[in-house]
């Protein structure tokens, strides 16, 4: 079973990164590195009960990961909202470092 509190439990096997933008949705599948950079931010966190707030009410990027089994989690990313990171029913805050790592990866996605 998945840890409790994590945002993307661990063995995902297959994550595929997300841009919403004005012009619709653009995905594509993380390549192994990218992959390994999202799972170790998103591992880190302890995640709350999620509520959220942000300023301008946007979630620019998401995060979809599937597993063998079970339903599959779609995360949203949201840089400048508190918390940043959440999938619906649990949210969390990343450090600095985590989420520069995240957008970094995330801001590929064309």
């Amino acid at each position: 079973g998945a840890a409790a509190g994590a945002l993307l439990p661990a063995g995902a096997t297959r994550i595929v990164l997300c841009r919403v933008a004005g012009d619709g949705v653009t995905r594509r599948v993380a390549t192994p590195a990218e992959r390994a950079v999202v799972e170790d931010v998103l591992a880190d966190p302890i995640a709350v009960p999620f509520t959220r707030v942000c300023p301008d009410g946007s979630a620019p990027y998401e995060v979809a990961a599937t597993w063998p089994s079970g339903p599959a989690v779609l995360l949203s990313v949201a840089p400048g909202c508190d918390p940043e990171v959440e999938n619906g029913s649990l949210a969390a805050q990343l450090s600095a470092d985590g989420t520069r790592r995240l957008l970094v990866v995330l801001g590929h996605v064309r």
